[in-house]
């Protein structure tokens, strides 16, 4: 895939489910998993009409082709919000299109008023959320993998000081 010329932010709507778990699947894939672990997988990464409806869900839109999205949800404690899914076309891995929705993801929780971003992340992933900013705050065993460690991660929505890479929903960059 070339570069994208330019991405859009978008809110998903219920219709996009199936295209959302799709994504999600390609993106674990291109991890190297088997095939009996990525079987595995297909009941675990499942997104819902009813979760677009009821969650947050924002899409990298170029070219009318979804690249990625995040997903945020709310959170056991009430000054924390829940960055469940964040997912990137292989393709387009790279391209700092992870970068915006994270950017985007912590904006939303400051907007909202929350004090903490938290997520769970796939162990090939934590280098990217820590050079975002994440801080490591534990692990959880994998519950369809036993001995399967997943990083937990957070960071305070409050960004430092210095210029946002992020535009709001809606804006064309590039």
């Amino acid at each position: 895939m070339q570069t994208p010329t330019s991405i859009t932010l978008v809110p998903a709507t219920p219709d996009q489910a199936a295209d959302l778990c799709a994504l999600t699947y390609r993106a674990k894939a291109s991890h190297g998993y088997d095939e009996a672990f990525m079987q595995l997988l297909r009941t675990d990464i499942q997104i819902s009409d009813e979760q677009i409806a009821h969650d947050q869900i924002m899409l990298a839109i170029s070219d009318n082709q979804i690249l990625g999205f995040a997903h945020l949800m709310a959170h056991h404690r009430p000054d924390t919000l829940l960055l469940e899914n964040l997912y990137v076309e292989p393709s387009a891995q790279g391209q700092g299109i992870g970068r915006r929705l994270f950017v985007w993801a912590r904006i939303t929780a400051a907007e909202q008023g929350y004090a903490w971003l938290e997520w769970e992340s796939d162990p090939n992933a934590a280098a990217f959320y820590l050079r975002m900013g994440g801080e490591k705050i534990g692990e959880t065993e994998s519950p369809i993998r036993a001995g399967r460690m997943i990083p937990r991660f957070r960071i305070a929505t409050t960004p430092t000081a210095g210029p946002s890479p992020m535009s709001k929903p809606n804006q064309r960059i590039g």
